[in-house]
């Protein structure tokens, strides 16, 4: 298989169990600050992970290296995350976007909810106090595992980091290296990605990735095990709630 397929297909392996499923394709935000929510096609039953209920808070941070070679750093994106044990997830986020007419940024919270019982996904515009909700396709119950051994052998890309505590939990840890382009003298460049997982919640708490163009980190913080409250999962009392039956939009140019 070829070195980046292989790492797409771990990738795709950790993240399948660590996440919640992606019924929901957000597009870029428009000039004026509408958004389209859509359904990307689904091939087969989407996973739903149970048994391992948790929330945390993840924080994506990159360094890119600007033409003059120095390092660049980006603001911190941050989302909340929350599952419980019958694979119900939440997360909750906030998209820049731009006023008008005063054409000024501002942060307005993006709140997406996942109930594999159910069979829906919602959307709330906290703005409005509206959920939009969504009929989903059939789901299959997986369970946390421990990482596939990475496959092995003279000139694999792979490599097993063991075991290590971060954050007060025990980790499994594999790297991948893969060539990620050609210098101007014909040298090859390389792309790095360090995983460590919790086997038996089944999240990624740490991705590392160092490339030519910079490094970035997406880490789990505030991680707490346990059973979030149930009203999390559910459309909040007052919204009212719309039936979609396929792409909508939400209006976020106004604070």
């Amino acid at each position: 298989m070829h070195a980046l397929s292989m790492l797409l297909a771990v990738l795709l392996g950790v993240l399948a169990s660590a996440a919640p499923a992606q019924v929901l394709r957000l597009g870029s935000p428009s000039s004026g600050g509408v958004v389209t929510f859509t359904q990307p096609p689904q091939r087969g039953p989407l996973p739903a992970l149970v048994d391992a209920p948790y929330s945390a808070e993840e924080v994506f941070e990159s360094v890119l290296i600007r033409p003059d070679g120095k390092p660049g750093t980006s603001e911190p994106r941050r989302k909340m995350v929350f599952r419980d044990s019958q694979g119900r997830a939440r997360t909750e986020w906030t998209l820049r976007v731009v006023s008008y007419p005063e054409r000024k940024p501002h942060d307005t919270p993006v709140i997406e909810i996942i109930d594999p019982v159910a069979g829906f996904a919602y959307v709330l515009d906290a703005k409005r106090r509206v959920a939009h909700r969504m009929k989903l396709p059939a789901f299959r119950t997986v369970r946390p595992r421990p990482l596939t051994p990475p496959p092995s052998g003279p000139g694999s890309p792979f490599e097993s980091l063991g075991q290590q505590v971060i954050d007060g939990e025990m980790a499994e840890g594999q790297r991948f290296t893969a060539q990620a382009g050609v210098q101007n003298d014909g040298q090859p460049l390389f792309r790095t990605t360090e995983m460590w997982r919790v086997p038996d919640l089944g999240v990624t708490l740490l991705m590392k990735t160092h490339d030519p163009i910079g490094d970035s980190t997406m880490r789990l913080t505030n991680l707490k095990r346990g059973e979030p409250d149930p009203k999390l999962f559910e459309a909040p009392e007052g919204y009212t709630v719309l039936d979609e039956a396929g792409a909508f939009v939400i209006d976020y140019s106004t604070p």
